[in-house]
């Protein structure tokens, strides 16, 4: 079970950053 949770933990993480990166490339494209 420790392992699925470490692995939920990344694919959270990996989603997080992928909306931060989605959201500057927005906010690059409208300056």
């Amino acid at each position: 079970m420790p392992a699925s949770i470490e692995v939920v933990n990344i694919e959270v993480v990996c989603i997080t950053l992928f909306s931060v990166e989605l959201t500057v490339i927005e906010y690059a494209a409208k300056k």
